[in-house]
């Protein structure tokens, strides 16, 4: 492949150059080593134990920098090199040349084993942290987790550079979201078809999009379905990002007769999972693939890297997760933040789960600035989420709320208090919470934030009855700390409550789901991303975030501030449904003896149902004659 230039890059005993030499070889290119051009006095330094500075490795830097400008002129080439710091890599490209960057990552621990167990190679484990150090990671380039083996690692390079080079992606769908996750595919460098449907209202969208991407040679714009098709290459991977529900079906009636046997659609809207599963299995007799996939992260994710969760077929998954792993944001330590979630609709049943946690999450911060404007200001409220923010309690709703409370209009006004109080919503909290149901768990947090949405839009009827009652005075007495902890303890179980529905769902529809890689993906790039989240992944490890042992005691050590936050709230008649449903699921959960006893007998009383007898230990269905 004439002219192209491979950099494998990554710390000591990441496996540069095992995978450089499989790259090489696959590609038919030659491989070089960096450490081959070291003067001999950097490899003596080296080999007694001490790390090089900036001054030895630059001549080293500007030697290989004159032989990728040489490889780029003949046969291209595979190099691996630490490049530890972007000037470092800056002197590489300042001869104006192209260079295609692979990061091999992988953790300090793993790299470590793999260096001990090395043996005849001049670099020493010890030096290894002085590397990890001084590494710079990039956030261009493609990034390679080492966990996998060289083939497999070989295999996502190879598949990203055949996205790169020729156009196997196509999107359809330039609304919001659709026109930012284009802009980011474009960004890392995909050639990219998209399509919008020509009506009166939309005739400009697809030249207007052209433009707002600078006439970019990578992207193809039509209006005109075939022609969109026909521009992708097979295999072709086809994303939706249509309205949920009878768009989407109205689309594949249309799509899935232009596409061949082998190509893959993958329907990144907020469908309900249900009819992932039925849309599936019709396409499956075309051998269309179909993949479910959750993204979050609204406009601003969809461009600079969202949440990803596909979800259908593993192997359908598993040939285009590379090119959705360079589109995903990265969590704290580089890794996507985007995994195979599981098989049939999976990946959009957990993206439902996760806007119901968004639900409570909303809901919970907008009680608390209902029980803090009754004593502060909207900048002084917004100067408190931001202190909350900082002294470990960060989330993006909190920090959007600390800014949405300070913004003013050109009078001065507070847009906050301009905003109608009716709350909107898309459905899929409805969805989480009839689920829930079905599946026999509580999500009692996120049901409460979906029945105050609806109460909301009851204005008529408020404005009415607001009259009739005595109102409190304003005076909300309760310390700033003791509220905070009432919010903290609130939205650990808010979690724990979508966790447990993710594990019963699980089990029910045998997906297999694994709810610590969840939260991981989930911190970072999506709505709900947070320092929580982060916490939470050990505690799923160990089965459910109560599991852990640290979280259960701050609800255990929080629960007299979340007692005395209902009760002061309610005091001031401050309606405050995600609180009070918090701690009423806290007080049930930790109670042994419930007095659904009572609701069994009268289920028995009236419609003979039958009930267990606590003291029965083989579980014996019995009646009561409760009028003999």
């Amino acid at each position: 492949m004439k002219g192209e230039l491979f950099i494998i890059m990554g710390v000591s005993g990441s496996g540069k150059t095992t995978v450089g030499r499989l790259l090489a070889s696959e590609m038919n290119m030659p491989f070089f080593d960096a450490d081959d051009f070291h003067p001999k006095s950097n490899l003596d330094k080296m080999k007694s134990g001490l790390a090089l500075d900036d001054n030895d490795r630059r001549p080293w830097l500007e030697l290989l920098s004159e032989e990728l400008h040489n490889w780029s002129n003949s046969e291209g080439a595979v190099l691996a090199c630490s490049a530890l710091k972007e000037s470092y890599r800056e002197i590489f490209q300042s001869k104006d040349v192209k260079i295609n960057w692979i990061v091999l990552r992988g953790s300090y621990d793993l790299v470590r084993q793999r260096m001990t167990e090395r043996k005849d190679h001049f670099f020493s484990a010890e030096l290894l942290q002085s590397q990890f150090d001084a590494m710079e990671w990039p956030d261009y380039g493609i990034h390679v987790p080492i966990e996998h083996q060289p083939a497999e690692m070989v295999s996502r390079i190879k598949t990203i550079f055949r996205f790169r080079h020729e156009c196997r992606l196509g999107l359809i769908g330039l609304g919001v979201m659709g026109s930012q996750l284009s802009r980011n595919m474009l960004n890392k460098d995909f050639k990219l078809s998209v399509y919008n449907r020509y009506t009166e209202q939309e005739k400009d969208v697809i030249d207007e999009f052209i433009k707002s991407c600078n006439n970019d040679q990578s992207l193809n714009g039509f209006t005109d379905l075939g022609e969109f098709v026909q521009s992708i290459s097979k295999p072709r991977t086809i994303i939706l990002m249509v309205s949920a529900g009878k768009a989407v079906d109205l689309v594949l009636n249309e799509l899935s007769g232009l596409l061949d046997a082998g190509d893959l659609i993958i329907d990144g809207g907020n469908s309900f999972f249900k009819d992932t599963i039925r849309r599936q299995k019709n396409l499956e007799e075309s051998q269309i693939g179909f993949v479910g996939m959750g993204i979050s992260g609204g406009s601003e994710g969809a461009l600079k890297g969202p949440s990803m969760m596909p979800g259908g077929n593993k192997g359908h998954i598993i040939e285009i997760l590379p090119v959705l792993e360079m589109i995903a944001a990265r969590d704290s330590q580089g890794n996507p933040c985007c995994s195979y979630i599981g098989p049939d609709g999976s990946g959009h049943f957990v993206k439902m789960v996760h806007n119901g946690i968004e639900y409570a999450e909303m809901q919970l911060i907008a009680e608390m600035y209902s029980c803090l404007a009754s004593k502060y200001s909207n900048e002084e409220i917004s100067s408190l989420f931001s202190k909350w923010s900082g002294s470990g309690n960060s989330s993006f709703l909190l920090d959007i709320s600390s800014d949405i409370l300070r913004k003013t209009n050109r009078q001065g006004q507070y847009w906050i208090d301009l905003i109608s109080d009716v709350a909107g919503s898309k459905g899929t909290g409805n969805w989480t919470v009839q689920l829930a149901a079905e599946l026999g768990c509580t999500v009692s947090m996120i049901g409460s934030a979906v029945e105050f949405r609806m109460l909301s839009a009851m204005k008529e009827t408020r404005i009415m009855l607001s009259t009739q009652v005595e109102k409190p005075g304003d005076d909300f007495e309760i310390e700033d700390s003791v509220l905070l902890t009432a919010y903290r303890t609130a939205r650990i179980i808010n979690h724990h409550q979508g966790f447990e529905m993710l594990r019963m769902a699980s089990e029910t529809y045998n997906w297999n789901l694994n709810l610590s890689e969840l939260a991981r993906i989930w911190t970072n790039g999506c709505i709900i991303r947070s320092e929580l989240m982060r916490n939470c992944i050990d505690g799923l490890k160990k089965g459910a975030i109560l599991n852990d042992i640290d979280i259960l005691q701050t609800v255990k050590d929080s629960e007299p501030a979340l007692k005395t936050a209902v009760i002061e709230a309610i005091k001031k008649r401050i309606s405050i449904p995600g609180l009070s449903s918090a701690y009423n699921y806290w007080i049930a959960l930790t109670t042994e003896s419930l007095p659904t006893n009572l609701v069994q007998a009268q289920r028995d009383y009236f419609g003979g149902h039958g009930l267990y007898l606590s003291d029965d230990r083989d579980d014996n269905l019995v009646h009561i004659n409760w009028k003999q």
